[in-house]
């Protein structure tokens, strides 16, 4: 950020929260995993991306920012950007599509328009105007009015790449303080940080503009706890102190961070379970399970709700006996088994063959009864007529 000192930068690290203007609704923590799990299931390609983080745990745990997963939108965030708002009603539009992944689908187009699209990311929109767009990572057309929530669309250098964002406006010649808020410009457009959450203010300063400042100094050095404060240094030497406890998760400090609330597990190294048709997992150090067939999911499969393809256990060629040819995988897709080599070929029950002439009744001599075709098969060869019965050699 081109205004703000790094402690802003810190800021952002360190805390979810802040008390920040905007027309954010905000998620509850039930809502934003229900959300996450939802997103999970539904859009497999999207979620290993680092907006989600391809983990439950840290899709809700509120860590990841920008731009913001749906734990981040348990409460007010400690820099606020402009994607907040819409992506707040882009989770709240796929928790209530639930178990309907298609229609969760269209959630990621806010004008309706939706549609599928070359698969690309979240986070690699382009501005249209004031329309933030792109393609998912599972190709579904992503957009957003950014003028609709009150903010325009940039192209800004976030995280050393170039990509479209909502911003709160353009940015100003010169950046202001409103209060402990102090106005930052990343590229063109305008973001907000709360100073106070790291105690520090904001001022003036004649060249760079509104910035999150103190008049101590320090030394550098470990981030520290103090109760449930993180005390650090910046890196221009100004002490901040992060109270934990005013974040809606990670409330605690440990080794001079905020950390999870609760102690039964840990977000970075826990993985999600299935319990019966419930998904468990690690969200801000507490264990949570989301009951997939209430949110219209069939059942619960690799920690993950399961769409409908996910019930099903496919069947393999060498399962089924198959060596060439296509066949059904026995859930609604096919496998290719391969191909045979000359001279054989695949006949109609997909097994590898020499190509086989068969005979005929004529051929034998036979005119009654069954008889084998020489190529595997049975030919039918008629009945006689009484008195005649058919004889073991297929004659009367």
């Amino acid at each position: 950020m081109r205004h703000v000192l790094a402690a802003t930068v810190l800021l952002v690290a360190l805390s979810p929260a802040c008390t920040c203007t905007g027309s954010v609704t905000h998620l509850s923590p039930d809502d934003a995993a229900r959300a996450c799990v939802v997103l999970q299931a539904c859009f497999p390609n999207e979620w290993r991306t680092s907006i989600f983080g391809g983990s439950l745990a840290r899709c809700t745990a509120g860590t990841t920012q920008l731009p913001p997963s749906p734990g981040a939108l348990i409460g007010d965030q400690a820099v606020t950007t402009g994607l907040e708002a819409p992506l707040s009603d882009i989770y709240r539009c796929v928790l209530a599509a639930g178990g309907d992944c298609a229609k969760a689908a269209k959630c990621w187009s806010r004008s309706g328009r939706g549609g599928t699209c070359t698969a690309a990311s979240l986070e690699r929109g382009t501005c249209d105007g004031t329309v933030l767009s792109g393609c998912t990572a599972d190709g579904f057309v992503f957009d957003v009015d950014c003028a609709k929530y009150g903010g325009t669309c940039h192209l800004d250098n976030i995280w050393f790449a170039t990509v479209g964002v909502c911003d709160l406006g353009n940015c100003p010649a010169k950046t202001q303080c409103y209060g402990p808020v102090a106005e930052a410009c990343e590229g063109q457009g305008l973001w907000r940080g709360d100073c106070s959450r790291m105690s520090l203010s904001c001022v003036i300063d004649a060249d760079a503009g509104a910035k999150c400042d103190t008049t101590q100094t320090c030394d550098g050095g470990v981030a520290t706890c103090d109760g449930s404060t993180v005390v650090s240094c910046s890196f221009e030497g100004k002490p901040t102190r992060l109270d934990c406890a005013r974040n809606p998760t990670l409330h605690r400090c440990e080794a001079g961070k905020c950390v999870e609330s609760g102690n039964e597990c840990v977000v970075n190294t826990d993985s999600s379970t299935c319990d019966g048709t419930k998904v468990k997992f690690c969200q801000d150090g507490v264990y949570r399970s989301v009951d997939c067939v209430s949110l219209g999911f069939g059942a619960c499969k690799a920690g993950a709700c399961c769409v409908a393809s996910c019930e099903c256990t496919p069947t393999t060629c060498a399962a089924a006996g198959k060596n060439c040819g296509t066949i059904s995988d026995g859930c609604g897709g096919t496998l290719s088994c391969g191909t045979c080599t000359a001279p054989q070929t695949c006949g109609v029950s997909n097994v590898c063959g020499t190509a086989c002439t068969p005979t005929t009744c004529l051929a034998r001599g036979n005119n009654c009864g069954s008889a084998a075709n020489g190529c595997g098969g049975t030919l039918s060869c008629g009945t006689c007529t009484a008195p005649q019965t058919c004889g073991g050699g297929g004659s009367p």
